[in-house]
């Protein structure tokens, strides 16, 4: 199927290009790509649009069985990464480190939050008067990506825009009523485990 989608050139030619994903965005905004497999970009994806276009607009839509008759089911895997352990140690240790784990969950919205997402107000980002985040060049340098997913908080859908925001919700929404659970979670290959060392 995607050999076949690749000979009708519905992808890009940069499609597989090991830094395609530094591209995505900006290829999207200015129409370079009509459509764009991110959901956890959804409403930043939007936001871009309507900056290269002020009458821009993003829908977000359920993937169809690929020979019709209805839309295509979502695989339930893992989940979302999102969780930490402690490993065994004395108490004081093991509190030390749920004080640390404690700060890494810290609600959206607070400072603890906006530190650990997005650094220093003004030195790293900068809030503009419709609540749109910037993240500097600073920022985007110093970035401490990983933290966000340690220990994280429940996920906000927030978008300057709150049609954004909605659209975003009633996506997943719909997509989490389509669902079957994947067969192969919790087995292992070791063939693929292989793979994954080199």
């Amino acid at each position: 199927m995607v050999a076949q989608a690749w000979k009708d050139g519905l992808i890009h030619p940069d499609g597989f290009a090991t830094n395609i994903k530094t591209q995505l965005t900006s290829y999207f905004a200015n129409g370079t790509v009509g459509f764009l497999p991110a959901p956890a970009s959804w409403s930043s994806d939007a936001i871009a649009v309507r900056t290269a276009d002020p009458d821009g607009e993003v829908v977000a839509f359920t993937t169809p069985k690929w020979d019709g008759g209805g839309y295509a089911k979502n695989w339930l895997s893992n989940g979302a990464p999102y969780m930490a352990a402690v490993k065994k140690a004395s108490p004081d240790r093991v509190q030390e480190i749920l004080r640390i784990m404690n700060y890494l969950a810290s609600p959206w919205g607070t400072q603890e939050y906006m530190f650990l997402r997005y650094g220093i107000e003004g030195y790293s980002y900068t809030v503009g008067d419709d609540g749109s985040f910037t993240v500097t060049d600073d920022g985007k340098a110093e970035a401490l990506s990983g933290l966000q997913y340690v220990a994280s908080p429940r996920l906000v859908h927030y978008s300057p825009v709150p049609a954004f925001a909605q659209a975003e919700y009633e996506s997943e929404k719909a997509g989490m009523d389509n669902t079957a659970p994947l067969p192969t979670v919790g087995l292992d290959s070791p063939t693929d485990l292989a793979r994954a060392r080199r």
